[in-house]
């Protein structure tokens, strides 16, 4: 009578052919993991800088101050809006008196990586009376 069972190289070849997948999917989803929770944070700091972007923009008929620096402390992140006039040399300098540059910028940092992001917009703000 033959013997139908399998040899223990059989069994050892089976294993680590296994072991090999396991390993090689486990890793694969690590990284989609690891990358996700970066592209998630990420998003959220985005999301924080074009928020104070908008709001410094909303208010911007009601603003004394030319400059304004924000440091948010959690997620960690500088950000800074500045009002500009346009350039004399510009193709739009028959509005230099009522159009300004909006400018935010946001810098943090991130698993050792520097980022920096910016919003710019050019609004243009209510004629004053003594223009009229």
């Amino acid at each position: 009578m033959k013997n139908k069972a399998f040899t223990l190289l059989e069994v050892l070849v089976a294993l680590l052919i296994l072991v090999s997948a396991v390993i090689i999917f486990s890793s694969v989803n690590f990284r989609a993991f690891s990358r996700s929770s970066k592209e998630r944070a990420f998003l959220d700091r985005v999301f924080i800088i074009q928020e104070e972007f908008l709001k410094f923009l909303l208010d911007i008929e009601n603003k004394k101050k030319k400059k304004e620096i924000k440091i948010i402390e959690d997620p960690e992140i500088n950000i800074s809006s500045k009002i500009l006039d346009l350039d004399k040399k510009s193709s739009l300098k028959k509005f230099i008196g009522n159009v300004k540059i909006l400018k935010t910028n946001g810098s943090w940092v991130n698993f050792s990586n520097k980022n920096n992001l910016g919003f710019i917009a050019f609004v243009r703000l209510k004629a004053d009376k003594k223009d009229k």
